[in-house]
């Protein structure tokens, strides 16, 4: 199947040229890829599955001590074509994994969790793709329990009909969260309603909204709650006259997802944490399910237009320090597209969110034929930070993003107000020159096992496991998962 970003393509071609950034200007790209790889300060523990194009998002369930990461992997057909598959690999051993079901599922966008209701790990897979094509739009939820027998549960279509029609209206999900609890939080093109054809190629159908599910009946999921933003809605053109983006037809003017809820609503948790894209970080009351209501908004000043995500993916992991790390997404290779800076900003009081400081910019390693990642072949800029859902407890003064052709920059965050790079590693270039889709996501997705002090880096040259001395040594044997990143989180595995 192609992949999900494929309709992203023909847009940004044109884009190029109308927004090359600062930083590109007078930088001539590299003629080749640069199959080297650059380390500092960590540790490459082993270099699993070299030359499988590994792109997809990570989870991961437990067993006693044994572990399965979850990871949709992609191969080349053709040009231009890439066929996935979703893969469960066993890392009890994670110096030697083994891959236990190769075609489990089939989502780049994934969601793990033990349902405690029922006593079973269960999968959420976040499901689209381009108009006219019969695929769900929606999420569809599998059990996962047997990792060698994977069953479908229940399935939802976000346009409410009936989730098995053949032809369904909208663009489906991309980036969803569900934590195992009865309310699942998911962004979508929901329906013909929120279409905008006069947007530019890529982004006519991604003008997502938020919706609510109910999934007290696991095999029943219903809608209970929606929210987007004035002006979203087809109809709503006065709203849109107001929007900051108005003009620019390749602002990202949706909701990228996902709504983290780092505490159970249903436990007593209230607030909602979403990159809005143009919109900015929003923050919602989530206390009432059945009517979200935004309480809180964070921005830059400045609007800056151009194709890059300003505001992609929110980490909520250090709230107990009363600040989250709001992140962009770059989309264009060769920086030929605006820059977004990834902010720490304070969060103490919801309704009043305040910068903090801003992460510091990977510069090329020593000994790169690059002076610049710009003039590195594929896209630079953050993509994704560790996934909020892991085992044991986040590092309160570390973390790490994805960079793509930048690879993995780990930041000391010990002192909010001053933020530095203290580690990163750049994995090799594959694929072919002549075609992006097979090397610019070189540093893609990153998962850590907080209680072993594990990292692994999905690149488009494989699966990289990586050690920090910033989290301790690695624990390389088998280890049961005795607490998980949340609270409530996979209780009873």
């Amino acid at each position: 199947m192609p992949p999900r970003h494929w309709t992203r393509r023909s847009f940004l071609a044109s884009a190029a040229a109308a927004a090359l950034a600062p930083a590109a200007r007078g930088q001539v790209p590299l003629d080749f890829l640069d199959r080297e790889s650059y380390i500092h300060n960590m540790q490459l523990l082993a270099h699993h599955f070299p030359g499988q194009n590994r792109p997809g998002k990570m989870q991961m369930m437990a067993h006693g001590d044994r572990r399965y990461l979850f990871q949709m992997i992609f191969s080349k057909v053709k040009w231009n074509f890439l066929q996935a598959s979703g893969q469960i690999v066993d890392v009890t051993d994670p110096l030697n994994p083994e891959v236990v079901n190769s075609t489990g599922f089939l989502s780049f966008s994934i969601q793990v969790v033990r349902h405690a209701a029922s006593g079973r790990w269960v999968m959420m897979t976040s499901e689209g793709g381009p108009r006219g094509i019969p695929v769900l739009r929606g999420v569809r939820f599998l059990d996962v329990t047997d990792p060698l027998n994977v069953t479908e549960i229940s399935r939802y279509s976000a346009d409410g009909g009936d989730p098995r029609r053949m032809m369904q209206e909208g663009s489906g999900t991309h980036r969803d969260y569900w934590d195992g609890g009865r309310y699942a939080y998911i962004g979508t093109c929901p329906n013909d309603e929120f279409y905008f054809p006069d947007k530019a190629q890529g982004l006519s159908d991604q003008t997502r909204s938020l919706q609510i599910l109910d999934l007290a009946d696991l095999e029943n999921p219903k809608k209970v709650g929606e929210w987007w933003v004035a002006g979203q809605h087809r109809d709503e053109s006065e709203a849109r006259d107001r929007w900051r983006s108005k003009g620019d037809p390749f602002a990202f003017d949706n909701f990228h997802g996902p709504m983290y809820v780092p505490r159970r609503v249903e436990d007593g948790g209230r607030y909602g944490y979403g990159g809005w894209g143009t919109f900015g970080m929003l923050i919602h009351d989530l206390s009432d399910p059945t009517r979200p209501r935004q309480v809180g908004h964070w921005d830059t000043e400045e609007y800056i237009p151009g194709p890059m995500m300003p505001h992609h993916t929110v980490d909520v992991t250090r709230l107990d320090r009363g600040f989250v790390i709001t992140s962009p997404e770059s989309i264009a290779s060769d920086c030929a597209e605006t820059w977004q800076d990834t902010w720490i900003v304070d969060v103490a009081d919801p309704t009043a969110p305040r910068a903090i400081s801003k992460l510091p910019v990977p510069e090329a390693p020593p000994g790169a034929p690059y002076d610049s990642f710009c003039q590195k072949r594929g896209r630079f800029g953050v993509h994704n930070a560790p996934h909020v859902k892991a085992p044991g407890r986040p590092d309160p003064n570390f973390t790490a993003y994805t960079y793509f052709n930048g690879g993995l920059q780990c930041y000391d965050i010990r002192d909010p107000e001053t933020p530095r790079i203290s580690a990163w590693f750049v994995p090799p270039q594959a694929g072919e020159i002549a075609d992006p889709a097979t090397h610019e996501r070189s540093a893609d997705s990153v998962f850590i096992e907080w209680d072993r002090r594990l990292i692994w880096l999905g690149s488009s040259s494989g699966l990289h496991l990586l050690a920090s001395p910033e989290l301790g040594d690695p624990v390389l044997e088998p280890l049961a998962v005795s607490s998980w990143s949340l609270p409530g989180l996979n209780l009873g595995a």
